[in-house]
């Protein structure tokens, strides 16, 4: 499945790696086993984003446990799909029953 991911350090944590030499070693391992679609930084927040696939569940154990051990966080995982099935998933779920009604 496709996601979007974010991973945002702890301000302590990524001071500390900017004095290093930032986290070039770190995004490099990350993109050499996952082979992001895209890869982004946003210097608003601090934040990698990046949108990759993980086909399975031990993937995104994987990275949660990469991510855990090399940046003190854990990554926020937002699933993506294309329009025309996200559409047929929303027909199909039109007429759910409600609490309440």
């Amino acid at each position: 499945m496709k996601y979007l991911v974010e991973i945002t350090p702890p301000i302590p944590l990524a001071n500390t790696t900017d004095d290093k030499g930032g986290p070039g070693a770190f995004f490099q391992h990350i993109a050499e086993r996952f082979k992001p679609e895209a890869m982004y930084g946003s210097p608003a927040l601090r934040t990698l984003i990046m949108i990759l696939d993980l086909p399975t569940a031990e993937d995104m154990a994987e990275l949660t446990f990469i991510v855990g051990r090399g940046a003190s966080c854990e990554p926020r995982f937002v699933p993506l799909m294309e329009p025309e099935p996200m559409m047929a998933v929303l027909q199909r779920t039109n007429n759910t029953p409600r609490l309440g009604e």
